[in-house]
């Protein structure tokens, strides 16, 4: 009866797996629709604004659309991350002893070589998972980070010219 109950996930997988699936899932289509949005915006605003307060604009817009590319980016990724743990969880079930490699036809080397490579499916299943996570989390951050940039040189570049203005007139 054991080998036809549903396998369990390790109590060491990711608590975090099915929110990072949904953020992904849903951020992908929006972030590659972003940036030619932001194009947009920029082309719109461009033409209405001064050279002090074009370069403040022009700035913001390569963070911002960095940040874009960069989530973007990280989310595909996480997504291919993830399907590869779907799969190996999926291999997991279908063959709760991994694969048997005696069974397959190969010669000696071969089965060595085989042999050495094998790991368990439970240690490449976490693995995976934890390398999904953690490319998630990383490209969230860079995004963070660069929003961040963005925001705090725009103030200082803002705040810089709103001297200036004030000084000379």
């Amino acid at each position: 009866s054991q080998a036809h109950d549903p396998p369990v996930h390790s109590h060491r997988t990711t608590p975090t797996w099915e929110v990072e699936l949904l953020i992904a899932g849903g951020a992908v289509f929006a972030m590659l629709q972003l940036p030619g949005q932001l194009d947009d915006a920029l082309f719109a605003l461009e033409p209405r604004l001064g050279s002090d307060w074009r370069q403040i604009l022009i700035l913001g817009y390569i963070y911002c659309k960095s940040a874009a590319m960069i989530l973007a980016t990280t989310f595909v990724l996480h997504l291919l991350l993830r399907a590869r743990w779907i799969a190996l969880v999926g291999m997991h079930s279908v063959y709760p002893k991994g694969i048997l490699l005696e069974k397959l036809r190969m010669g000696p080397i071969q089965n060595e070589v085989e042999q050495e490579l094998d790991q368990p499916i439970p240690e490449r299943i976490e693995r995976a998972d934890n390398l999904a996570t953690t490319a998630f989390a990383v490209g969230v951050l860079q995004a963070m980070m660069l929003i961040g940039i963005a925001v705090g040189v725009s103030i200082v570049y803002a705040g810089g010219a709103l001297v200036a203005m004030a000084s000379s007139g």
